[in-house]
C-alpha cells in the first residue's frame, strides 16, 4: 500500500466530516488505514459518507471536484494541523489525483464494499492500488503470450422510445428534510435543489455543498428517476447490460428502470453507467418516466425547435422527446439560440429538470 493511497482516504475524511479525525501520527501503516474506514463503517452519518464518497469517484471531473472542495474548504489552522501530522496540501491533492488511475469498475467495488461494511474487501483493494482480482488473474493468464488485438468501442446507438410497463409504486409522500447547501445560495436552481434534496432524491457531495457543476453520471441519472418514481428496486428481472456488475450500486436503480422500458443501453449489451449523460439521453429518460406515469397525451409540436440553430444535431432516436420536453418547459437553450443536445448536464440541470417533472406528476 502506497503513502499516497493511504492519504486519499485521509484528505476525503478531512474534507467531509467535522466529526472525524485521526489524532495519531500519520504513517504508511495498513492500521492506520483501518482506522480511517472503521470510521467511515461506524459513523453514526455513514451513509451520507459514502454517498460523498460515491459522488467524487465518479470519475476525472468529479475527482477534481474533491479537490475544489478541498481548496475551499482549506484555512490556515487546518494547514498547520495537517502540517503538524507531516502532510501538505499538495500531497492531499496529489493523492486524490491518484484515483484517476483506478478504473470505474475499481471505484465502483470500492463503494459497493463500504455499503456492505466488507471492509477486509476494501482494504485488499486499496493496498492492490485499485487493482480487482479478475484483472489481475487476467493479467497473469496474459504473462507470455506474444501479439494482440484491440477492442473496438461500438458508438453509441440509440436511447429507444419504449412502451411502458407498470412496477409497483409506493404511494407515500416522503417526509422533508432541511438541507442548507452553501454553493448554492446565488445559484439560478437553488429552489429546486433543496426541493429535491429534502425528498431524498439527490444528496449534496457534503452536509453543506451540493456542486451544482459538477456532471451528472448515465447511472445518477437513472437513479435519480427511480428514487421520484418511488420504484420498487427489488424486481425480479435480467439485463444484458454486461458493465453493470450485480453489486454496484447502481445494478438495482438501473435494472428496474430497464425492466420499466425507461432506458436503453449505449449497445444491446453495454449501458455505459460511468459515462456522463448528455441532455438529449436525460430528457429521453425522463419523457419515458412521464409515459410511465402515463402523463402525456400528445406528440411534440414539431415547430418546438426551430429557434435553436443547432437542432440538426439532435439524434434521431432523441427527436420525439425533446419536442415534448422543450414544448412541457422541461428544459430549456443552454443559449437562446442552442440547444446542445450532446453537451453534458451538471447536477443543476438534471435536478431542475427532475423537479419540474416532479411538480408535474403531483400537480
Amino acid at each position: 500500500m502506497t503513502k499516497r493511497m493511504m492519504l486519499v482516504f485521509f484528505s476525503i475524511l478531512f474534507i467531509f466530516s467535522t466529526t472525524i479525525a485521526y489524532g495519531g501520527a500519520v504513517d504508511v501503516t495498513d492500521q492506520v488505514l483501518t482506522d480511517m474506514l472503521e470510521k467511515v463503517s461506524e459513523h453514526k452519518d455513514k451513509n451520507t459518507m459514502i454517498d460523498i464518497l460515491e459522488i467524487g469517484l465518479t470519475d476525472s471531473n468529479s475527482i477534481d471536484g474533491l479537490k475544489t472542495v478541498l481548496a475551499n474548504k482549506m484555512d490556515p489552522a487546518k494547514e498547520q494541523a495537517l502540517a503538524e501530522k507531516g502532510i501538505t496540501k499538495g500531497d492531499l491533492e496529489k493523492s486524490i489525483d491518484s484515483l484517476k488511475d483506478w478504473t470505474p469498475e475499481a471505484r465502483d467495488k470500492l463503494i459497493g464494499y463500504l455499503k456492505s461494511n466488507d471492509m477486509d474487501k476494501v482494504k485488499d483493494l486499496v493496498q492492490n492500488d485499485g487493482i480487482l482480482e479478475e484483472d489481475a488473474t487476467k493479467e497473469e493468464n496474459q504473462e507470455g503470450n506474444v501479439g494482440g488485438g484491440g477492442v473496438t468501442k461500438t458508438p453509441d446507438t440509440p436511447e429507444k422510445e419504449n412502451s411502458k410497463e407498470q412496477l409497483p409504486i409506493e404511494e407515500k409522500t416522503p417526509e422533508k428534510v432541511k438541507h442548507h447547501f452553501k454553493d448554492i445560495e446565488m445559484h439560478w436552481a437553488k429552489t429546486s435543489i433543496e426541493n429535491m434534496a429534502s425528498l431524498g432524491i439527490v444528496s449534496g457531495i457534503d452536509e453543506n455543498n451540493f456542486a451544482p457543476e459538477l456532471q451528472v453520471t448515465r447511472s445518477q441519472m437513472v437513479t435519480f428517476i427511480v428514487k421520484l418514481l418511488n420504484m420498487d428496486t427489488t424486481v425480479k428481472a435480467n439485463m444484458p447490460f454486461a458493465d453493470v456488475a450485480n453489486d454496484a450500486w447502481y445494478h438495482d436503480f438501473i435494472k428496474a428502470a430497464y425492466h420499466a422500458k425507461l432506458i436503453n443501453g449505449t449497445s444491446p449489451d453495454t449501458f455505459d453507467p460511468n459515462a456522463s449523460v448528455t441532455r438529449e439521453q436525460m430528457m429521453v429518460m425522463v419523457i419515458n418516466a412521464l409515459k410511465f406515469k402515463n402523463m402525456l397525451t400528445e406528440e411534440g409540436n414539431q415547430t418546438n425547435l426551430e429557434k435553436f440553430q443547432d437542432q440538426n444535431k439532435l439524434s434521431s432516436w432523441a427527436v420525439e422527446a425533446m419536442h415534448i420536453a422543450v414544448e412541457k418547459g422541461l428544459i430549456k437553450g443552454r443559449t437562446e439560440n442552442t440547444l446542445a443536445p450532446d453537451g453534458v448536464a451538471t447536477r443543476a440541470e438534471a435536478i431542475t429538470i427532475i423537479n419540474k417533472v416532479y411538480q408535474l406528476i403531483n400537480n
